[in-house]
């Protein structure tokens, strides 16, 4: 069974940029990263970093394309994290949180 990270970004290239940086600070504080895939509506530069890259048809470019992501995640167990986001530690621990989880789960903080 395949597992791995997924961000969306589709859109203005603002969006790529933060799927890259959330991409590579999870590289840089993970001690074995996993594979991580970018779910978009092209390919360009910021694409060509990430291990796997699903290209939506017809996206809308806002959070609509979020709601598609049930049918575009390329592996068998799927972590999504907001474009948006950046890691400052290991997260692979959330493998084990979720590992009893049902077919979606959500968990989140918000901080200041």
């Amino acid at each position: 069974m395949k597992r791995g990270f997924v961000t969306i970004a589709t859109g203005e290239d603002h969006y790529y940029l933060m799927a890259r940086n959330l991409l590579r600070s999870y590289r840089l504080n993970c001690k074995d990263p996993m594979p991580f895939a970018i779910i978009a509506d092209r390919d360009n530069d910021y694409t060509r970093e990430f291990d796997d890259v699903v290209i939506i048809d017809n996206p809308s470019k806002t959070w609509m394309d979020k709601l598609r992501l049930l049918d575009s995640c390329p592996y068998d167990e799927n972590l999504f994290l907001d474009a948006d986001c950046l890691v400052y530690r290991d997260i692979n621990f959330l493998w084990e949180l979720f590992r009893d989880a049902d077919d979606f789960s959500c968990f989140g903080k918000a901080l200041p």
